[in-house]
């Protein structure tokens, strides 16, 4: 019995590897879809409060059409809210589109799909597990959180669907994070990636459907970059050897790749100052000391790491010589750079940046150092260290 137990256990972990290797290569990530530089309007959204409320209301003034994309869609009081609303819509003649990650949203409850469609609301899960890579496609999500009201008005961020990102989990308490609220040029290339990731689902999508309306000029420059797992690391990797004097990182999950910590150790040896921070609190076993695992080397040379003592940090920002900045759906992680779809906005948007900087600044005044002492705290959690080294890329 026990050799068969062991045969089987071998024979599982070497399929799924092979899987994973396998589906990896033949499906080898290859967009780095840069739209167009674009002038339109940013807001900058950074309480559950300012992001749910401004949905609301917009949901309530939508006209033609509503498309939503959440990683993670909860059944819950905030999330049966919104669903609400959009049933109403519905209801009204407006056209409804709802996609959710398969493994991000996995507990939505299939009743609830089955109702969603009797109100004439088109549903869909994104990324479901396929063959022959079973294992490649589960491995896969698209952690994107796109909003797109009336082709005029659009949201992408940190944000998903749920009770925990109203403040309404004790354990983690106040929620932080980053939502932007996109009007005028920009609104398009967020269409644009919904259609692309509905179709993808399997879905079909005339994009005649007076979807593209004409737009306004912005006073805000930026540029949203989509990826399906290639060239962010690329993208970062450059801005911070190009930096001068300050890079930040902000992310609740830092397990970079080799080479970004290479490239931030080497950033900080020429004189440039590094700061990271992540949260104190972790939603998720193992990223904490994932994240441990790589801050003993950047400690010893010269970075500075920071934890948030506020409640949770969810957001994910960078930003080198507070010159540029991205803020959007990437952590600061080897999943988001590497498997994940994501999407961030880009920006040197002087006002923008302003604005993102003062929201930084108090975020910053509920922080305390990470200490070496702090990172080295015994046999076990370096053994959990080490674990989570092994499997950095499925954090």
């Amino acid at each position: 019995m026990f050799k068969k137990i062991a045969a089987v256990i071998v024979v599982s972990f070497f399929w799924i590897k092979i899987d994973l290797a396998v589906g990896a290569k033949l499906n080898r990530p290859t967009r780095r879809n840069p739209f167009p530089i674009r002038n339109g309007d940013l807001e900058l959204l950074d309480q559950p409060e300012k992001f749910f409320s401004g949905l609301f209301k917009d949901i309530e003034n939508a006209r033609e059409s509503i498309h939503m994309a959440f990683f993670i869609f909860h059944d819950d009081e905030v999330g049966r809210e919104v669903l609400s609303r959009v049933k109403q819509k519905a209801m009204e003649g407006v056209s409804v589109r709802l996609l959710m990650d398969y493994v991000g949203s996995y507990s939505f409850p299939s009743e609830k799909v089955a109702s969603l469609k009797r109100y004439g609301i088109e549903f869909e899960f994104a990324n479901k597990p396929s063959l022959p890579f079973f294992f490649y496609t589960l491995n896969r999500r698209n952690h994107q959180k796109i909003v797109i009201i009336d082709g005029e008005i659009g949201y992408t961020g940190g944000f998903n669907v749920g009770n925990m990102y109203y403040n309404k989990d004790p354990e983690l308490g106040f929620w932080k994070d980053y939502q932007l609220r996109v009007t005028g040029h920009g609104v398009q290339d967020l269409q644009c990636q919904f259609i692309k990731d509905w179709k993808k689902a399997g879905q079909t999508l005339d994009r005649s459907e007076g979807l593209f309306p004409p737009l306004h000029q912005g006073k805000n420059r930026f540029r949203l970059i989509s990826s399906d797992g290639a060239h962010l690391n690329e993208l970062i990797k450059d801005y911070i050897q190009s930096a001068e004097e300050l890079v930040e990182i902000f992310t609740p999950y830092f397990i970079p790749t080799e080479g970004l910590k290479e490239a931030l150790i080497h950033a900080s040896k020429r004189g440039v100052k590094v700061n990271i921070m992540i949260p104190h609190r972790q939603d998720h076993p193992l990223v904490k000391e994932g994240a441990f695992s790589y801050f003993e080397a950047l400690l010893e040379n010269g970075c500075n790491v920071l934890a948030y003592k506020g409640g949770f940090f969810h957001g994910k920002v960078f930003m080198a010589d507070r010159k540029m900045c991205y803020v959007g759906t990437a952590n600061f992680d080897q999943r988001s750079f590497k498997t994940n779809e994501e999407i961030v906005c880009v920006s040197e948007d002087k006002d923008f940046l302003s604005t993102l900087i003062d929201s930084l600044s108090e975020v910053l005044e509920s922080t305390e150092k990470v200490t070496m002492e702090k990172v080295k705290r015994g046999p076990v959690s370096l053994v959990k260290q080490q674990f989570s080294r092994l499997v950095a890329p499925f954090l």
